[in-house]
């Protein structure tokens, strides 16, 4: 029996919320920088319009290094009898358990992911990153949102990892 252990949000994240919010942002931007008139009005004009383009600028360059550095890379991975089964949609890789040299968490509150380092190079390179599919929801004022989830601890169980924090 094969358990998904990504987020079904992945491909949600990966293949339509990314290209839409780097669309959007691009259009306004370069709506802003043909035609600030039909964006902002006759009256707005000078310091406004110039400080708003590269607000505007600086937001889509954010935007995109933020999207391509934790949005591409997540992969969907499954859980199976034989290693994890990693996927990027377009190929599918089996990563035996000892393989897996080290599993790390981010403890973002809003995007906890799940990096896996692995001992040898795969299709895919040497770290491997899903956004596990946890039933609930960090908040930094939580006294816990630094605890890294279940399947982590399941993970480096069955990869045979020490705990990190000694416990």
């Amino acid at each position: 029996m094969v358990w998904t252990l990504s987020s079904r949000a992945t491909p949600l994240l990966k293949f339509v919320l990314t290209p839409l919010w780097a669309g959007a942002v691009a259009w306004l931007l370069w709506l802003l920088w043909q035609n600030p008139e039909r964006v902002l009005g006759e009256g707005e004009s000078g310091a406004v319009t110039l400080a708003l383009q590269w607000f505007f600028l600086a937001l889509l360059a954010g935007s995109l290094l933020i999207l391509f550095a934790f949005v591409v890379p997540l992969k969907r991975v499954r859980l199976g009898a034989d290693g994890l089964h990693v996927s990027n949609y377009l190929r599918d890789i089996t990563i035996p358990f000892g393989d897996i040299a080290r599993i790390r968490q981010n403890w973002l509150p809003t995007f906890r992911l799940v990096t896996l380092d692995l001992r040898t190079p795969s299709p895919f390179g040497r770290h491997l990153v899903f956004m596990p599919d946890v039933p609930r929801r960090m908040a930094f004022w939580r006294a816990d949102y630094r605890s890294e989830d279940a399947v982590v601890r399941e993970l480096r169980s069955l990869a045979g990892l020490p705990d990190p924090r000694g416990m």
